[in-house]
C-alpha cells in the first residue's frame, strides 16, 4: 500500500489529495507544554510517526527515524486563530524526506478551549489508526498531567513487522489469490454513469460532499432486511448502491471499489500505520432479479472478495493490466465506503 503510494506522490508532488486532516477540540486550560510531551510519547510509541519512503535501486523502502533526542520536542505549531489552521493544512509532504504528518493548536485561551490540528500523509494512517493516534494521546497527556506512567497496550509489533509478514504471506499466496481476482474481474467493463458535463482529460481530484441523514426508521428498516436475508447492513446497502448504478447506467454488469480495513490479525489492533487495501467487488444484475436475488449475488460475491483481500491492489493492477486512462482510475471508479 505505501508503494502505491509513493508512486501517486511521484507522480503528483504536490498534491494534497492524500492528506488525512482531522481537528480534535482542546479543554479550557489545556497545558501545551504537558501536550508537546505526550506528542513525544506518541512518536516514541509509533515508529510509522518516524518513517519516511526512500528509494534503493528501484525499490521503496521505509526507512526508521530514531526517536526524538529528550526535550527536542516533535514540532508543534502553535496558531492564534483556527482559520490558520486550513492554509497549513494543505502544505505538501515530501514522502522521502519527511516527516509524513505535522500538528499544531489554535485558539488556546479561547472560551472553547481551542483546537488541536492534526495532518498526516495516507502512507503512514488508516482510519483506524487515527482514532489509535486521539486515544493514545488523551493516555500520554493525562499520565503527563499527574505525573504517573501511561498505561496503553503493548505493541508486539510495528507497521514494519507486519509490512515484512505481508510480503512473506504474499510469496506462497500470491498466485492463488491472483487466480481468483483474474476470474472474478475477465472482460470487466467501465461504469459508464451519465454526467452533465464532458469528463476531463486527466481526472481531477476536485470534488464535493453532500452531506444527508436518514431517520431512525429507515435505518432499522435497512437493519431489518439484513436480518431477514442473513446479509450485513454493508450488504444491503452496497446491493442498493449497485442497483441505482444499474438503473442509470443501463448496464447489468456493476463493479465498484470497496476498502478493507486490512487488521485481520490481533497484533496490530492498536498498530498505527496504513493497514487499508481496496478490493473491486462486480455484480451481475441481468435477468431482472428481485432485490432478494441481488442480496444473495451481493453476498457470495462481497464474502468471495473478503475471502481474497491480501493481495494488495497494486499487485492486481500490474497483473491485469488494465487500458490506461488519464480520466479515470483504474478498474474501478467508484467506491463505496461503510462505517459504523
Amino acid at each position: 500500500g505505501q508503494a502505491r503510494l509513493w508512486v501517486l506522490a511521484e507522480l503528483d508532488p504536490g498534491s494534497v489529495e492524500y492528506h488525512v486532516s482531522v481537528g480534535w477540540g482542546l479543554p479550557v486550560g489545556v497545558d501545551v507544554g504537558l501536550l508537546g510531551v505526550a506528542l513525544v510519547g506518541l512518536v516514541e510509541r509509533h515508529e510509522v510517526l518516524r518513517t519516511r519512503l526512500v528509494v534503493v535501486e528501484g525499490v521503496v523502502y521505509q526507512r526508521v527515524d530514531p526517536p526524538p533526542e529528550p526535550g527536542s520536542g516533535v514540532g508543534l505549531r502553535v496558531f492564534g486563530g483556527v482559520e490558520e489552521l486550513a492554509e497549513w493544512s494543505v502544505e505538501p509532504f515530501v514522502v522521502g524526506s519527511g516527516p509524513l504528518w505535522r500538528v499544531a493548536v489554535a485558539g488556546i485561551g479561547s472560551e472553547g478551549g481551542g483546537v488541536l490540528g492534526l495532518v498526516l500523509h495516507h502512507v503512514i494512517v488508516d482510519a483506524v489508526s487515527v482514532w489509535v493516534l486521539r486515544r493514545d494521546l488523551v493516555v500520554l497527556y493525562e499520565a503527563a498531567r499527574r505525573g504517573v506512567v501511561p498505561v496503553l497496550p503493548v505493541l508486539e509489533v510495528q507497521y514494519a513487522d507486519w509490512a515484512v509478514w505481508q510480503e512473506r504471506v504474499l510469496a506462497g499466496r500470491r498466485e492463488g489469490l491472483l487466480g481468483y481476482w483474474r476470474a472474478q474481474l475477465a472482460g470487466l467493463v467501465v461504469v459508464e454513469v451519465p454526467t452533465d458535463r464532458p469528463r476531463p482529460p486527466v481526472r481531477d481530484p476536485a470534488g464535493a460532499v453532500v452531506p444527508f441523514g436518514w431517520d431512525a426508521q429507515l435505518v432499522g428498516a435497512v437493519r431489518a432486511v439484513a436480518r431477514r436475508f442473513q446479509v450485513s447492513s454493508f450488504m444491503v446497502l452496497l446491493a442498493a448502491v449497485q442497483a441505482l448504478l444499474a438503473r442509470y447506467s443501463g448496464q447489468s454488469d456493476i463493479a465498484v471499489g470497496v476498502p478493507v480495513s486490512g487488521r485481520g490479525h490481533p497484533k496490530v489492533q492498536d498498530v498505527v500505520g496504513l493497514f487499508i487495501n481496496t478490493i473491486v467487488l462486480r455484480t451481475d444484475l441481468s435477468g431482472q432479479p428481485t432485490f432478494a436475488e441481488l442480496l444473495h449475488r451481493v453476498r457470495t460475491t462481497a464474502l468471495g472478495g473478503y475471502a481474497h483481500q491480501d493481495l494488495p491492489f497494486q499487485h492486481l493492477v500490474e497483473d491485469l493490466n488494465p487500458p490506461r486512462d488519464p480520466a479515470r482510475t483504474p478498474l474501478f471508479q467508484i467506491l463505496v465506503n461503510h462505517t459504523t
